[in-house]
């Protein structure tokens, strides 16, 4: 009876702690973005061409009942979601039916998103600390990282400074993908790819560099997570078996996102080149010294972004025998990320597999 008590009791705080935390994250989204949701459109070069989107495609539903995605002003008469997926219009579409603000919507959008940022890591970090620790440190370490990720400069920089909203709203989902990866390694059931292929898909379908990016990092990441797991043999699964696994896996992503991507390339070829290597990239290749940089909007730095705390006790992860393999995996993909940034400023750049498709 008294064991029986006590898991209740755990219980209930465990909810408890879950709630306060959800409340917080929730209640600083609102209090940051309330100067943000004053009148006007967002700031961002891109943000006006993103809130005539949205007050098209709901002006075309109203009107007829469905969405007209040949409109002859937008670039001469083109696809208004040609290059960019449509699912990240959703939710702005439906706030400007009902608010018939533009701005307000999008708006509404960004600051919805940040907080679904918040939970995505959340939820990520609720995975990676597993249950039996304490909770109220898990709770605390989950809020930290939450808070972290959806209040990084990056993302600030993304829907701010510049109004990639179809990159900020990809990148609000991205914490979620990884969380069917380590169920995977930890557990070994297979289903959670099905799950990861999914969540990707969805990231696709807000932006497709993003979940590219995201495709390649997850490579790597089972990659130097079944190699460090071998060799402390905390997992039997072997490397090349994992990595075909993966494989599959994409291959379902790339079956899934097909009704975009086959019509965008079937397209390019009469329009234009396409996303393949720019000879301008080396002007768009950050050097070195701007990881490291502050105050800078433009070049949002590693250190800035993730902190010096969030580095330092980093680096300290892989002592941790249990968790090594996780850890090596996210700082593997940390570097790769930063290799993608410094481009042709790092002299492995350029030798990197199919490259010459991905712009810096």
């Amino acid at each position: 009876m008294k064991e029986k008590s006590a898991k209740n009791g755990g219980k209930t705080y465990r909810i408890l702690y879950h709630s306060i935390a959800l409340f917080f994250l929730l209640g600083f989204t609102v209090f940051l973005f309330k100067p943000f949701l004053e009148a006007g459109f967002p700031s961002g070069f891109d943000s006006i061409g993103h809130c005539f989107k949205v007050k098209y495609i709901a002006d075309t539903l109203i009107k007829y009942g469905r969405f007209v995605d040949w409109w002859e002003p937008w670039y001469c008469g083109h696809h208004l979601l040609l290059f960019y997926p449509p699912l990240s219009y959703i939710l702005p579409v439906i706030l400007q039916i009902f608010l018939n603000d533009p701005a307000l919507a999008v708006k509404i959008s960004i600051a919805l998103g940040v907080f679904f940022a918040a939970l995505s890591m959340y939820f990520l970090i609720l995975v990676l600390i597993e249950k039996g620790k304490n909770d109220l440190f898990r709770t605390m370490a989950a809020v930290g990282g939450a808070a972290a990720y959806a209040f990084s400069p990056a993302l600030i920089h993304f829907y701010a400074e510049t109004g990639l909203f179809s990159s900020f709203y990809a990148m609000v989902f991205v914490p979620l993908c990884f969380i069917p990866l380590i169920k995977w390694l930890r557990t070994g059931r297979r289903s959670f790819l099905v799950g990861y292929a999914f969540l990707l898909a969805i990231i696709f379908f807000f932006h497709g560099m993003a979940a590219t990016m995201v495709g390649f990092g997850s490579i790597l990441f089972v990659a130097v997570y079944l190699a460090s797991a071998r060799m402390t043999k905390s997992s039997g699964e072997p490397i090349f078996k994992g990595i075909f696994l993966l494989f599959l896996a994409l291959v379902l992503f790339v079956g899934l996102t097909a009704i975009w991507w086959v019509p965008y390339f079937a397209q390019i070829q009469e329009i234009g080149r396409g996303v393949m290597f720019d000879p301008s990239a080396p002007t768009h290749s950050i050097p070195l010294r701007y990881l490291f940089k502050r105050g800078d909007a433009s070049y949002i730095g590693i250190s800035f972004y993730i902190g010096f705390c969030a580095i330092f006790l980093s680096i300290f992860a892989p002592l941790f025998r249990k968790h090594r393999a996780e850890a090596l995996g996210f700082w593997a993909t940390l570097l790769f990320g930063m290799i993608i940034s410094l481009g042709t400023n790092t002299p492995i750049y350029q030798h990197l597999p199919l490259i010459s498709t991905v712009p810096p």
